[in-house]
């Protein structure tokens, strides 16, 4: 067995500055499509570092065997429920006074899907990450969410096992690696939303950062690592320099580049994936790593990139539901808006929120965190069980919903919608003789 080095203990402000680039690229995306149309790749930026940095930690803990399944989860709970539990019931309040009676169903719906990690699966059963009508759902963006906690449920107990059998473990590593991308590319050709949304199609990146992890530590001390370090030093800063800037070339020009109707994931996600690997790679003495990525302002974008991811989609979206009769301009503006507001409640839930429960005492907040999270799918449950209380609307516009859903729900006959209600493609002759049926023959032939 290697002797590993705890080389990922030291922080490294270079990949928090990447989470910030992942983040902006993500909001701007969602906030301004027609200017940062790739900007949907900063999900898989995210996973790949997300895979590197949790999996060194498994690695270590399990080195040194003070490895716990009770606290890793338990440090999960405390990492990613408070700013969820705040931005779900936010939006879970608001969508009370902003959403018809259908879409505060589907609200709850998505709610309990969300408070359970599992929003991918109803997504995928309900539309597509692109398609028009998925861009009116609150809680859109926690599909990725749920693809990484159901990776962290699974991949601390598989590295445990593969431990057991360490000189095996790159390799069980890098054939998982390529299982999930070829079930990715699979998929892409039969089912594309599957392969959006399904956590074994996407496991794969996560997994490409785990693979980077065990590399880092298994090579420390090593023959392959003093090869490296007797190099010349201009020749291992040039190295790692190149391999820095490629990295970030290949993340920024599939934000530029790609767009929303190209065959995604499949083999375009290898763009902004393996430029995370290379830029991460590169490890911090990099310059670009040092003078970009590891610059204080997107170091502090990326500490607080978690709850802006949260905080920002819920806040667009309800512009969007709200906004049918505004301007192109007044609607670019309000979500202009809606970012810097985003901005700033990520901070408050970083600095008011996140800090002091991470602060506390390892296990405390665990229980209160879990009766929290279980009372917000109880409240899903509930707007769902409940049909979205329509109570909250007056008379007039219960009839209003009324008549809506009825259309919507296929019962044209009752409006006789297409023959006395006639639609845009339709002409005056497709009126039926049943609409004057009110009337006599007589006053008919009459006029």
């Amino acid at each position: 067995m290697h002797v590993m080095q705890e080389r990922h203990s030291a922080y490294r402000p270079d990949i928090d500055g990447l989470r910030a680039i992942a983040v902006l690229a993500v909001v701007g995306y969602h906030a301004f499509p027609g200017i940062i149309r790739g900007g949907f790749v900063g999900v898989d930026v995210f996973f790949v570092i997300s895979g590197f940095l949790i999996s060194s930690f498994i690695l270590t803990e399990i080195h040194v065997g003070n490895f716990s399944l009770t606290n890793f989860y338990a440090r999960r709970i405390r990492r990613i429920f408070p700013a969820l539990i705040l931005v779900t019931s936010a939006t879970l309040a608001f969508g009370w006074y902003a959403l018809s009676q259908s879409e505060y169903i589907e609200l709850g719906k998505l709610t309990v899907a969300s408070a359970a990690f599992v929003a991918n699966f109803a997504l995928w059963d309900a539309s597509g990450y692109f398609n028009i009508a998925a861009e009116f759902k609150p809680l859109l963006h926690l599909w990725s969410l749920g693809i990484e906690e159901q990776f962290y449920i699974i991949w601390p107990i598989l590295l445990t096992l593969f431990w057991r059998k360490w000189k095996r473990i790159q390799t069980a590593i890098f054939a998982l690696v390529l299982l999930s991308f070829a079930l990715n590319i699979f998929l892409m050709q039969r089912d594309p939303v599957a392969a959006f949304f399904l956590p074994f199609s996407r496991f794969w990146e996560l997994l490409l950062g785990a693979f980077l992890a065990y590399k880092n530590m298994a090579t420390a001390g090593t023959d392959e690592s003093r090869k490296t370090v007797n190099a010349p030093a201009k020749a291992r800063a040039l190295l790692r320099n190149v391999i820095s800037v490629i990295g970030l070339l290949l993340i920024l020009g599939s934000v530029l580049l790609l767009r929303k109707d190209m065959a995604y994931p499949g083999w375009w996600v290898l763009l902004p994936t393996v430029g995370t690997l290379l830029h991460i790679w590169a490890g911090p003495n990099a310059w670009l790593n040092r003078a970009i990525s590891g610059h204080r302002m997107l170091v502090f974008i990326g500490l607080i990139s978690y709850p802006l991811y949260l905080w920002h989609w819920p806040m667009i979206a309800y512009i969007k539901i709200l906004g049918f009769d505004w301007s192109v301009n007044a609607i670019r503006t309000l979500k202009a808006c809606a970012v810097i507001v985003a901005g700033i409640a990520a901070w408050l839930t970083y600095q008011y929120v996140e800090k002091p429960i991470r602060r506390a005492k390892y296990l405390t907040h665990v229980p209160s965190l879990c009766i929290a999270m279980s009372f917000i799918m109880t409240l899903g449950i509930v707007v769902y069980v409940a049909e979205g209380f329509v109570g909250r609307f007056s008379d007039t516009e219960r009839q209003v919903l009324k008549i809506a859903n009825d259309a919507a729900t296929g019962y044209d006959e009752n409006y006789r919608n297409g023959t006395c209600l006639l639609r845009r493609d339709q002409s005056f002759h497709d009126f039926s003789p049943a609409c004057f049926a009110k009337f006599g023959a007589d006053e008919i032939a009459g006029g």
